[in-house]
């Protein structure tokens, strides 16, 4: 019996590219985020128009510290707000005027043998004194304001207007992608399990930096004037794009229908009571994920549920119950965090839990186990043992109990990466601020457990292998079919696959395979054994001794946990099938029993 999650309906699926790619070129390769129109930029894209001499770009105006913090924001070729810098020019001029007037003073002393007399020779001299001295100063004035332009040009503009409205937020990004999927498993087929509910968040906390508090008093003072306009009454920190979403349905809108801005009011959780606060500043956004997530797509129309089940006694032991829990999503690790099952009076209490213990409360009887790890494509099998059968006439019609477990991924392939997380400049966070990045998923459910259904047929296979050392051809599968009709098989069919030369061989070896398919009937026990014999082996050449042939045995019946007989009967059948093949050894050889190639046991 296999409890699974429900087969999700057909859906259009979604491309699962990406969706970040440059806004102008439509390259994959993005360097950086405009700040202010919020464009995926390239490297080459990124302020094309160069800051050079006297060309200079300010986000800030008064606020110096903020704005040289700015000067490596990323902008789009259209939003680079390049202007002339008025103290640079007005000190060019200085350098440019101090220049001339001491190339003047030095052409006229050149010519102090052409002055007339003392007293204009006097005259000239003081005036080329004061004039060198006068160019000495303009070029000091014109060095001093090429140097202080920075600081000049944020005191003239005290109080203007900021080139972004919103307050920028620095800190350290912590992303958490949260998931829980509602399934109730069941093993009665007549009910189609659904998935009840399966909703998701993606939940980005900025943590300010320490010097926010007072950045933002600072900008508060600076461009307070500016606040009706809507200047400092949002805070921006970034985008933070989202990738992964061919399941994703998201239940609010998103930029681009895949990327998070991290902008809100800053009186929603920064500014509290009029002073900005260290803690963290939230931004979420929620979503839906479509059924088909919660399956592994192994190529249409081949599948797997991501979480399944089993439910079925232990063997031939109708006091065990044996529920197993499967996991075949991403390699991740996963916790059984918590499952319940109810004991009815009927089944006269526990005897052991395995990997759990027996809990009691208000009289009723739990069998429970916490904090399991599953590993990934390895099975977790949980076994409570009852003081009753099981199966027995006595035995109540239903179990019932609950689970919940997590897993250390998004099952709905949601992701973020670091080199997708912006900060307020638009560029990637620094090395020392990587961001941490984390995602859960959590599945629960009831469980429902039909002891009825517990009791039909389940499937055994005994197998066997056994190494013949002479070569296979039609004379050993003939004297083999021989075997079996002897022993009551009915031949259904024989096939033979066409011989091929050996890849890792000679050329004188060829390699031979044969399928040979056939069923016995039990008559005391009114069931059938499937026999299903496979020969392969390779033949050899005249200078060479004779290869082994392998011949593996399989037989497979469908049995009751309660009468274990054609069980029993099915081992016996496999056994003295390899135990006659010692008389085609005799003939020819040596044989040996090696180990199975199959797997034997309950299916």
């Amino acid at each position: 019996m296999t409890i699974t999650f429900a087969p999700a309906e057909p859906q259009q699926q979604r491309a699962e590219t990406s969706a970040v790619c440059s806004h102008q070129s439509y390259e994959r390769s993005v360097h950086a985020l405009c700040h202010h129109s919020g464009q995926y930029l390239t490297l080459e894209e990124t302020n094309p128009d160069r800051v050079w001499l006297f060309r200079e770009q300010h986000d800030f105006p008064g606020f110096k510290e903020l704005d040289d913090r700015f000067q490596k924001a990323a902008h789009a070729r259209e939003y680079q707000h390049l202007m002339w810098s008025e103290p640079a020019l007005r000190g060019g001029a200085l350098l440019a005027g101090g220049a001339l007037m001491l190339y003047g003073a030095g052409l006229a002393w050149t010519r102090s043998g052409q002055w007339a007399n003392l007293f204009e020779g006097v005259l000239i001299f003081t005036l080329l004194i004061v004039g060198s001295l006068g160019a000495l100063v303009m070029l000091g004035a014109g060095v001093w304001q090429i140097q202080s332009r920075n600081e000049l040009f944020h005191r003239q503009t005290l109080g203007q207007r900021p080139a972004v409205d919103d307050f920028p937020l620095f800190g350290s990004y912590l992303v958490e992608i949260s998931e829980v999927y509602e399934q109730d498993l069941v093993n009665d087929r007549r009910k189609k399990p659904r998935l009840t509910s399966s909703m998701g968040k993606v939940v980005v906390k900025v943590t300010p930096e320490p010097e926010a508090p007072q950045t933002y008093q600072t900008y508060r003072r600076l461009y307070g004037a500016h606040r009706h306009a809507g200047v400092g009454t949002h805070l921006f920190a970034g985008a933070v794009a989202l990738e992964g979403l061919k399941w994703i349905r998201f239940l609010s809108p998103v930029d681009y229908d895949h990327r998070i801005v991290l902008r809100q009011p800053v009186d929603e959780q920064f500014v509290v009571n009029g002073e900005p606060r260290r803690e963290p500043v939230s931004f979420h956004t929620e979503y839906e994920v479509q059924s088909e997530a919660m399956r592994v797509h192994l190529g249409t129309p081949y599948e797997r549920p991501v979480l399944s089940g089993t439910a079925r006694p232990d063997g031939f032991d109708s006091y065990t119950l044996v529920i197993t829990f499967t996991w075949a999503g991403r390699p991740a690790k996963l916790v059984l965090e918590e499952c319940r099952l109810t004991i009815p009076p009927e089944l006269g209490g526990i005897e052991y839990v395995e990997y759990g213990r027996r809990v009691e409360e208000n009289g009723v009887v739990e069998a429970l186990w916490r904090n399991i790890v599953v590993e990934p494509d390895h099975p977790l099998s949980l076994k409570v043992r009852f003081k009753q059968p099981l199966l027995g006439k006595g035995a109540p019609e239903k179990l019932h109990g609950s689970y919940r477990m997590m897993a250390a991924t998004a099952i709905s392939g949601i992701e973020v990466s670091p080199k997708r997380i912006w900060d307020a400049l638009g560029r990637n966070l620094p090395e020392h601020l990587q961001p941490v990045i984390s995602a859960v998923s959590v599945c629960k459910g009831q469980l429902e457990i039909q002891i009825a259904l517990l009791a039909q047929e389940h499937e055994y296979v005994a197998t066997e292998r056994v190494q013949i050392d002479r070569e296979p051809d039609s004379e050993l599968v003939s004297q083999l079919t021989e075997i079996l009709a002897q022993m009551g098989v009915s031949i259904q069919r024989i096939e033979e696959a066409l011989p091929r030369l050996d890849p890792g061989g000679a050329l004188q070896h060829q390699l031979r395979y044969w399928d040979i398919l056939g069923r016995k009937y039990e008559l005391q026990e009114l069931a059938a054994l499937d026999v299903h014999v496979v020969v392969s082996g390779r033949t050899g050449g005249q200078r060479v001794a004779a290869p082994p042939t392998f011949i593996d045995i399989r037989v497979r019946c469908l049995y009751d946990p309660r009468s274990p007989q054609i069980a029993e009967r099915a081992n016996h059948v496999c056994n003295a099938i390899a135990g006659k093949l010692d008389t085609l050894s005799g003939q020819a050889g040596a044989s040996a029993r090696v180990p199975a190639s199959a797997d034997g046991g309950n299916g």
